[in-house]
């Protein structure tokens, strides 16, 4: 089958799918990564290219996100109340939730598993976990 390389992924003719960041996350700001090394998503059904170019996180983007994890927990996550902090966790839950047709084929798409076990059992289960 042929590779149909794309910076975005489709979902069908349904535009409402998401767009897979491709940089990291550190700290609030989307970064490249440090030794410049990428991978490309391919979609395990049919071997399109999800997505190209995500960068790989290498030793140095984790310490810089492990430093940034520490000054969030003496920072304003650290200064939370018990119910405060519930009361994030429960909001993330919430967006898991509230997104789970959209994060349930963007891992479709990626890992292969069928869109409705990770709709109806994946993302719900993993809402639970953060659920205070």
């Amino acid at each position: 089958m042929g590779r149909n390389c794309s910076s975005t992924i489709t979902y069908g003719v349904d535009e409402r799918a998401p767009k897979i960041p491709e940089r990291l996350t550190d700290n609030d700001q989307f970064t490249e990564a440090k030794p410049g090394q990428t991978l490309s998503i391919i979609n395990p059904f049919d071997e399109n290219v999800v997505t190209a170019n995500v960068h790989v996180a290498g030793k140095a983007d984790v310490d810089d996100a492990v430093s940034a994890a520490e000054a969030a927990l003496v920072g304003q996550w650290g200064s939370f109340t018990g119910a405060q902090r519930a009361a994030t966790l429960n909001k993330f839950a919430e967006l898991l939730e509230k997104n789970a047709e959209r994060l349930a084929y963007l891992d479709a798409v990626s890992m292969g598993m069928p869109v409705a076990i990770n709709a109806g059992f994946v993302v719900p289960a993993c809402a639970s976990v953060f659920r205070c």
